[in-house]
């Protein structure tokens, strides 16, 4: 062959693969939000059973995230802390009285609620692919 066309084959793979690359990165980035937001549920139907533990034993919830870590069944990816508590792009309060949230860093807008007292999720503010998961129905 000749150099010619070597670079030629070289030019049109770099092109399809850099065309590709750029096709396929919103697709990745949905992923990423989406994983993202599952995490952050899972993480906080973790901390809402956690905080239900908690106050079987001492008759009150707390906003100290970092008390719960004795009731902590799992690990969790973050070092609690006292409200707010942040982990991988949420941010997780308790809000009077009884309600868990777990809000997006970036936009505030978009948040999974989990009432403690009455043990449902509220995906209403989710992202919309969370919508179908396990977590956004009732857990105890």
């Amino acid at each position: 062959m000749r150099v010619g066309a070597w670079i030629f084959w070289g030019c049109f793979f770099v092109g399809c693969a850099l065309i590709l690359g750029l096709w396929s990165w919103p697709a990745y980035k949905h992923h990423q939000y989406t994983q993202s937001g599952q995490r952050a549920a899972e993480l906080g139907a973790q901390l809402a059973f956690t905080e239900n533990s908690y106050r079987a034993r001492t008759g009150v919830f707390t906003a100290d995230f970092s008390q719960l870590e004795p009731f902590l069944i799992t690990p969790v990816p973050c070092e609690l802390s006292a409200s707010p508590f942040v982990c991988e792009g949420y941010i997780y309060t308790l809000e009077d009285p009884y309600w868990l949230l777990a809000s997006q860093q970036s936009d505030p807008q978009v948040y999974i609620a989990f009432d403690l007292e009455h043990g449902f999720v509220d995906c209403s503010h989710a992202p919309q692919a969370l919508l179908r998961t396990p977590v956004c129905s009732a857990f105890e």
